[in-house]
């Protein structure tokens, strides 16, 4: 078991959401953003845009879709969850935990900022290739991800619940043996 980051190691805890492919267009009805804010989008997934609005820009993201949108089975989650929580265990990032649901995966995870990329597209490369030797070929993860800094301890304890609570939703979910602070 990998121990703990130490303070002044200049890496970072950051809350970070994996989606899988297709699962959330630009158009939706949730809210979205427009990459480099090439459109204005008034809202988002806690005040959505008004219904009916930009309906134009999903039917276009579905038409253009290579792959139908991804959504994993329990079995899929438990396998890309272990599979991100072994790679996590080889590299210079310290997992705390991860929850894999139908559409995206959560973690609590530190590191340096300037690596986030790098480990993040190692860990998604890792997984989509545990995934495939298990026999599931198709597409697996949207182009991008999500990592939000953590910014102070109360900031963590509400990542840490939230990112566990998806078990209840049938998440498949993963927490160091350390304490939560």
């Amino acid at each position: 078991m990998q121990s703990p980051p130490q303070r002044g190691d200049g890496r970072q805890w950051f809350h970070v959401v994996i989606s899988t492919y297709g699962s959330w267009l630009p158009g939706d009805p949730r809210g979205f953003r427009a990459l480099h804010h090439r459109v204005h989008v008034q809202g988002d997934y806690k005040n959505p845009p008004l219904p009916g609005s930009f309906v134009e820009f999903r039917e276009n993201a579905k038409r253009i879709m290579k792959f139908p949108p991804r959504k994993l089975t329990v079995a899929e989650r438990a396998i890309d969850g272990q599979a991100c929580v072994t790679k996590f265990a080889e590299s210079e990032a310290f997992l705390f935990c991860i929850a894999a649901a139908t559409t995206h995966v959560h973690l609590l995870v530190k590191l340096r900022p300037a690596a986030v990329r790098t480990v993040l597209g190692e860990i998604k490369g890792h997984a989509y290739h545990a995934m495939h030797q298990a026999g599931y070929a198709a597409k697996l993860w949207a182009k991008r991800f999500r990592a939000l800094p953590v910014e102070n301890l109360r900031h963590f304890r509400a990542v840490y619940h939230y990112i566990l609570r998806h078990a209840s939703e049938g998440a498949w979910t993963w927490k160091t043996e350390i304490e939560c602070p």
